[in-house]
């Protein structure tokens, strides 16, 4: 279900919002109500509160998958301290 919600902002803050929501393809609407969920999510669950935006860049670099970092880590440190 929908809700109309009205709200008294700064009109500099509103024409920043509007300029963003425009370079990212965005309505304010769901900027703001993506920001309400993760500002109410339970946190119980998922210790990790993230925003639409870091949803969106989430898996966007990939990498090898079998690499085992503590490894190369200790190879790094190895090397460094010769």
């Amino acid at each position: 279900m929908q809700a109309k919600l009205t709200l008294k902002l700064d009109g500099n803050a509103v024409n920043q919002a509007k300029k963003y929501a425009f370079r990212t393809h965005q309505s304010l609407s769901s900027i703001v109500e993506g920001y309400f969920k993760s500002l109410t999510a339970d946190t119980r669950k998922s210790p990790e509160v993230s925003t639409p935006i870091v949803d969106s860049l989430t898996g966007s670099i990939k990498g090898p998958r079998n690499r085992d970092l503590k490894t190369e880590y200790t190879a790094y440190l190895e090397k460094k301290y010769e």
